[in-house]
């Protein structure tokens, strides 16, 4: 479980004089030496309105030992009212056992929205 509590201390603009939460409940699952599947389940309330509640569903495929790739299909249902839906695909590598290089692109299914993104994760500290 993932929750984030949001405080009225920035700008007006930043964070909207209102106090506010997001909650993901995320799972994983390995099936098998090379298939992973990951979901989300949340509810986020941003100080107005009845909240939105949001999802994603992520299998990961290991490409080779190295690479990995996976899509994702995610969405909000904001205000309880208006569905959105967004679909990305990534790949991951890592580098060395505590760095990984990420790329991502993704699109707006039902809504204008496109991104591509470049990744670097470093592991600091932690279980192997």
């Amino acid at each position: 479980m993932l929750t984030h509590l949001l405080v009225p201390t920035g700008t007006k603009e930043l964070s909207g004089d209102t106090y506010g939460s997001i909650n993901k409940l995320a799972a994983s699952h390995q099936i098998n030496e090379s298939l992973d599947l990951g979901c989300n389940l949340g509810y986020n309330y941003l100080g107005t309105g009845r909240g939105d509640l949001t999802y994603s569903l992520v299998p990961g495929v290991a490409v080779n030992e190295k690479v990995g790739m996976y899509i994702e299909p995610y969405g909000e249902l904001l205000d309880m009212l208006d569905f959105m839906l967004s679909s990305d695909t990534g790949l991951t590598y890592p580098v060395k056992e505590n760095l990984q290089l990420d790329f991502s692109f993704g699109t707006g299914m039902n809504h204008r929205m496109n991104f591509i993104s470049l990744g670097c994760s470093w592991k600091i500290m932690g279980a192997h």
